[in-house]
């Protein structure tokens, strides 16, 4: 008698919330995070970028950049302009640790 009245118990708690809004995949830059850049007009730069642990890319020509870990690709794209002097830059995702933008 008294395993119905726990299962009983258990099964009296409050519904769950209704009218959550959706889930947004994340689209921050992480450490794992594979993305491809291509600079128009450097068609022999490699690229396929992967960000490292400490949160920071190896890219031709600055070398190291530094703090890529919860900007944007855009916020990304922008910081590599403003060193490349404002080439036209085209990121895209290749491989996400975390769920890809609008499902791409």
């Amino acid at each position: 008698m008294l395993v119905p009245a726990f299962l009983l118990a258990c099964s009296t708690g409050a519904p769950p919330p209704r009218n959550l809004p959706p889930a947004k995949p994340a689209t921050t830059l992480g450490p794992g995070d594979l993305f491809e850049v291509s600079v128009l007009g450097e068609k022999d730069l490699p690229k396929e970028f992967r960000v490292q642990p400490d949160c920071s890319i190896d890219f031709p020509y600055i070398d190291r950049v530094t703090g890529v870990c919860g900007l944007e690709p855009q916020e990304l794209v922008d910081k590599l302009k403003t060193t490349l002097k404002q080439r036209q830059i085209l990121f895209s995702f290749c491989d996400r640790r975390k769920l890809q933008m609008d499902g791409r």
